[in-house]
């Protein structure tokens, strides 16, 4: 199950999430990158999800920007025991992503999402959107987002198009 975090998030939230969530393994950027979460992650998991693993995938600001800078190789996995590379078979109802809201409460809440739900909302936006592998998507929302996720990254994957992601997009 796959568990978007919005880097942007305070400590107090990001605490809040491991502590409850427990995830397994954490892939992020750099703590060189300049955003809260990074730096704040092995402290975070040493206090509230000691057993989560941590993997950094870039190193500088500049590797952070590459397209290719994020790419995990088997072999990482391998040393962190995933036994195999191949795909798991799961059902429609299976349980596929947890994003999490803001909450109401003042603590963020995750909502599960099944594997049938993001299908179907993926292909209702292929059609909506009238993506095709002749488009290229750019992304200025944060995959932590159900839109940016489903809407924009996701769909446009499933129709072939091309993504072009805004790091930190600014209004100017």
């Amino acid at each position: 199950v796959v568990m978007p975090l919005n880097p942007l998030l305070g400590q107090a939230e990001l605490g809040h999430i491991l502590e409850v969530m427990q995830p397994k393994l954490i892939i992020s950027e750099s703590p060189k990158v300049q955003l809260p979460a990074f730096g704040a992650l092995p402290d975070l998991l040493h206090r509230f999800s000691p057993n989560t693993k941590l993997i950094f995938t870039a190193v500088t600001e500049d590797e952070a920007k590459s397209a290719y800078s994020s790419a995990i190789d088997l072999a990482t996995f391998r040393k962190l025991g995933v036994k195999s590379a191949h795909p798991i078979i799961r059902a429609p109802e299976d349980e596929a992503v947890i994003m999490f809201s803001s909450g109401m409460s003042g603590h963020p809440k995750g909502i599960s999402i099944n594997e049938q739900t993001i299908l179907a909302n993926c292909e209702y936006s292929v059609q909506a959107m009238r993506y095709s592998t002749d488009d290229v998507v750019l992304s200025g929302l944060p995959f932590s987002h159900v839109f940016g996720q489903v809407v924009v990254m996701l769909a446009g994957l499933m129709a072939g198009a091309t993504l072009r992601i805004a790091p930190r997009p600014l209004p100017d």
